[in-house]
């Protein structure tokens, strides 16, 4: 009889310990994938018109097909959820010239839930990218535009600056409207 390597007991010997139930899935069952593709699918016969309409600025975006709709999804989804830890406001105090203090602010601090509805999004988009349900990208660019542009006319006043975590947070939004328009070429990463 062969030992057990982790007990010592012979591997014939009955145990005295009750069977263990299988671990659970955290694979996606059917049921709720089928839910998901019927939401996607209902939510792109609701955007149809959009999408026809927004025909002559896929033109704009034909540059970046090579790189592929999914690749730019991603890229706009991790530069958006890396600017919301960027430097997006800053104050200085001065005393003959010598900056005395310096303060900043990223959008966690100044806008806290901007920056939780931007992070979703950025999951969101990144999940859609990897499940290939590219109609939901539109969701997550539309709610992050909202968002930032309302946090970026509030951040004016106040004697704070604007700093460059902005431009990251734009170039990222910029990157998921451009994969919204894209056409989708078939070119997959993942």
């Amino acid at each position: 009889m062969d030992e057990n390597p982790i007990d010592g007991r012979p591997s014939s010997a009955p145990s005295d310990e009750p069977p263990r139930p299988p671990a659970p899935s955290t694979a996606p069952n059917a049921d709720t994938m089928a839910s998901l593709r019927n939401a996607s699918a209902g939510l792109a016969r609701a955007l149809a018109p959009l999408d026809k309409s927004l025909a002559p600025l896929q033109g704009l975006v034909a540059p970046l097909e090579p790189l592929g709709k999914q690749m730019l999804a991603f890229i706009g989804a991790a530069v958006l959820f890396v600017g919301t830890f960027l430097t997006v406001r800053s104050a200085s105090a001065s005393f003959a010239g010598i900056t005395v203090v310096s303060v900043s602010q990223n959008l966690w601090g100044y806008a806290g839930f901007t920056a939780v509805i931007v992070t979703l999004s950025a999951i969101l988009a990144a999940g859609a990218a990897l499940l290939r349900m590219y109609v939901w990208l539109w969701i997550a660019a539309i709610v992050s535009l909202v968002f930032l542009v309302l946090s970026f006319l509030f951040s004016f006043g106040g004697g704070w600056g604007l700093s460059w975590g902005w431009i990251v947070l734009f170039i990222g939004l910029l990157a998921l409207i451009a994969a919204s328009l894209m056409r989708d070429t078939g070119k997959a990463h993942i």
